[in-house]
């Protein structure tokens, strides 16, 4: 075998990796990216017992300068911020959480689709890191105590924010069942709202456009194996034409 056929089946065996690689690449970005919702918003919904904590009509008015009208779309209002203290006895503010994009998930335990819920928050923990904020909130105070959330918490191996809403957080953000979500971004604009539950494959897209860079890179290495796969091709092709 000549050198240059040698230089040629090296260049091929090169080539038939990057083109491996770049398949794998783009297989598991397609998995992350995946929208298909595990449940859909309206397959389960848990309506709140308790007729002080359905919303107001006049209070959602009230918070017209925040929300908006009722009709209309809430997409890119400030959230409104609240303080309260977690389980742990630490007191926090929602501003306190700025640059950073927060989940808001508002729950109590005997909820059953919000026990549901909680492996997908898991997930986006973990893949999101510091990136994201979980908070948890109960909305059932008088019901869910202190003593029951930390044991709750450690049951289900919980290791975010948790807190019970002593002050109507429920009103501000027009919660009606549980679980609800909202996705606020880092500049505290509410960008996404969930009732029911919701698949991670839903959130982590939505919050991958929220948080550019997480898609950026897989863009940046589909780019580059790109350019890759077309250089050695070219250069293989040269290299057929010199042994021609």
């Amino acid at each position: 075998m000549s050198e240059q056929q040698k230089q040629t089946n090296i260049w091929l065996a090169v080539l038939i990796s990057a083109l491996i690689l770049a398949v794998v690449v783009i297989w598991r970005v397609a998995i992350y990216k995946s929208a298909s919702p595990i449940h859909t918003g309206n397959e389960h919904k848990h309506s709140f017992q308790s007729n002080q904590l359905r919303p107001n009509l006049n209070k959602i008015i009230s918070k017209a300068r925040t929300w908006g009208p009722a009709y209309t779309s809430w997409i890119g209002k400030t959230a409104p911020d609240f303080t309260l203290t977690d389980i742990d006895g630490i007191e926090f503010s929602l501003s306190d959480f700025r640059a950073k994009v927060i989940l808001l998930d508002f729950f109590d335990t005997s909820c059953s689709p919000c026990l549901e819920e909680i492996p997908h928050l898991k997930t986006l923990h973990e893949e999101f890191d510091e990136d994201l904020v979980i908070i948890s909130i109960s909305v059932s105070p008088s019901f869910d105590t202190v003593e029951k959330l930390q044991q709750f918490r450690q049951e289900h191996e919980i290791n975010w924010i948790v807190a019970r809403d002593t002050i109507g957080i429920f009103d501000e953000y027009n919660v009606q069942y549980i679980p609800t979500l909202v996705i606020i971004d880092q500049e505290g604009y509410m960008q996404r709202r969930h009732v029911g539950l919701t698949g991670e494959s839903v959130l982590q897209q939505e919050i991958y456009e929220i948080i550019p860079e997480f898609g950026t890179w897989a863009v940046i290495i589909f780019v580059f194996l790109t350019l890759t796969v077309a250089t050695l091709a070219h250069k293989r092709r040269s290299l057929l034409r010199k042994i021609q």
